[in-house]
């Protein structure tokens, strides 16, 4: 009946949208600039404060009649003082020092007057003028400093998604300045600035990820965002990726595409770019440099540079490497276990420094997990822990290969607790653990005290999604698929895994454990 009811509803509109478009006029004609100022006048001189603030705007622009700026700033007081929020802004712009206004209006700055209109219409929630009032208050002019009353208006124009704002409240949470230190909240407002598509956010973000300073240290996050910002013409976020790509760091190293984003800084006359760019000169070859300004001639603004081939002087269709991740022995036989989401789209697996493709087994999608076989005989294997009786506060620790490049090359362990026995949503296949993970590590084994495998690396949570949702950035929050779930995987595919004999309550050292890991855990590439 309910269905019915709904399914008349929809019909009943459409027959009114049919016989109303039947009856519609015909459009009616687009006014002219200069009919609109005469409409806009006549209701502006009828005390209409929205026809007044167009008309200001009207002469300010030179829209439709002379450009006026005098009757500009007399149109919109007319509607500031009727308690237009609008119009109110804008007066606090054109007396403003820090506003371009004032530069091109011709009326004397007035940090008193800027900071009365800007009131009146932050008080009724106008978020451009919170944002003029935190930064008279944060800068000083005309006024004592006063960061915490900065922080206080920049606050509320930043909750309402201005991104001058959420800007600089992030710098705010990150000097200490009218708030506690804080780094985590800086990355915060950052994110939300960057996710609305500003570079100042996004090269911000770059340098927080690039440092691990409110967030875990991670390269290729750094990337993505130092390249958003870059493909806005933001000049540091430019050298800083440019110097990524000259290391390979968070991204296949490319001496091409580093001197194309130096070129392009350098283009716009930064000393720093430009002594870079002609140090990398001397380190590139003829054909690489030629290729690099042509990129640069190419290159277009907000164009998206991000591209799974780089240049390297080899023949079309070779394979590039795209993925890093870490896989452990599981067996005698030469059976490594990593994680799908490493190895499921490949067109080849390797292991680093290799030429040589593995071969993949059976991979179980919906748990992340992934058989490969070497062709050699591996010199150990892990040992699984016998005994289901993994508790909650546990130590363990991670072991793998992550951020290849950046961090120590022989493998990095990482300890920390089983902080829950569930995953995200309270997936049971999964524990989350406090070791700190990173990209790269996936597919590693995650071992207890006794350097027994507990389960396998398997993802951390996204902190600026939770950033964006919550406000606040999760520390040290990851999982590990469990060993049950892992075994009976193993089990499924007749691998010969080895277990820890119960009886044994011998604990290691961290460093006895890591000479161990190093010892049956590898890196594989994934190469397309």
């Amino acid at each position: 009946m309910l269905l019915v009811t709904s399914l008349l509803i929809a019909c009943s509109d459409q027959k009114s949208a049919e016989s109303a478009a039947k009856n519609k006029a015909a459009p009616a004609k687009e006014l002219t600039a200069e009919e609109n100022v005469t409409k806009w006048r006549k209701d502006a001189e009828a005390g209409n404060t929205e026809a007044q603030q167009n008309l200001g705007d009207a002469y300010h622009y030179g829209k439709g009649v002379p450009k006026d700026d005098a009757l500009a700033v007399a149109w919109w007081r007319k509607a500031a003082e009727q308690g237009s929020p609008d119009a109110q802004h804008r007066l606090g712009q054109v007396y403003d020092v820090n506003s371009y206004y004032g530069l091109k209006l011709g009326v004397p700055k007035d940090t008193a007057q800027a900071m009365m209109w800007y009131r009146k219409a932050a008080e009724q929630g106008h978020a451009g003028a919170q944002f003029g009032l935190g930064l008279i208050y944060a800068n000083g002019d005309g006024v004592p400093k006063d960061a915490a009353q900065a922080v206080v208006w920049y606050l509320k124009a930043a909750k309402q998604g201005n991104v001058d704002s959420q800007v600089n409240l992030g710098a705010m949470y990150d000097d200490g300045e009218g708030v506690p230190k804080d780094a985590a909240q800086a990355v915060a407002w950052w994110y939300k600035a960057a996710e609305q598509g500003d570079k100042d956010g996004q090269s911000n973000l770059g340098n927080k990820y690039y440092n691990g300073d409110g967030v875990p240290k991670d390269a290729a996050q750094a990337v993505v965002w130092y390249r958003k910002a870059a493909e806005q013409g933001q000049i540091y976020a430019r050298i800083r990726l440019a110097n990524m790509y000259w290391r390979g760091q968070g991204v296949l190293q490319d001496k091409v595409r580093a001197y194309m984003w130096l070129n392009l800084a350098a283009a716009q006359g930064d000393e720093e770019a430009i002594r870079g760019r002609d140090k990398a000169e001397a380190w590139m070859a003829a054909d690489q440099i030629a290729e690099a300004q042509r990129l640069t001639r190419e290159w277009k603004p907000g164009q998206h540079t991000d591209s799974k081939a780089r240049y390297s002087g080899i023949a079309g269709g070779a394979l590039e490497k795209e993925l890093v991740g870490t896989a452990f022995v599981v067996s005698s036989q030469g059976h490594l276990l990593t994680n799908r989401h490493v190895v499921g789209n490949c067109q080849q697996v390797r292991l680093a420094g290799s030429d040589k493709p593995l071969k993949v087994l059976p991979q179980d999608e919906a748990n992340d997990l992934a058989l490969l076989q070497m062709t050699d005989k591996p010199r150990a294997v892990a040992v699984f822990r016998a005994a289901n009786d993994l508790r909650q506060g546990e130590n363990i620790a991670a072991y793998g290969y992550p951020l290849q490049g950046t961090l120590a090359a022989g493998g990095n362990l990482s300890p920390g607790v089983v902080s829950a026995l569930a995953g995200l949503g309270n997936n049971t296949s999964q524990i989350q653990i406090t070791a700190p993970v990173q990209q790269g590590n996936s597919g590693g084994p995650l071992l207890d005290g006794k350097g027994q495998v507990v389960g396998v690396v398997v993802q951390k949570l996204n902190a600026l999604k939770v950033a964006k949702l919550t406000g606040d950035v999760p520390q040290n929050v990851n999982f590990a698929i469990n060993k049950s779930t892992t075994l009976a995987f193993l089990d499924s595919n007749q691998v010969e895994y080895k277990t820890g004999n119960w009886w044994d309550f011998w604990q290691k050292d961290l460093a006895d454990i890591a000479e161990d890991a190093r010892t049956y855990t590898v890196v594989v590439e994934c190469w397309k």
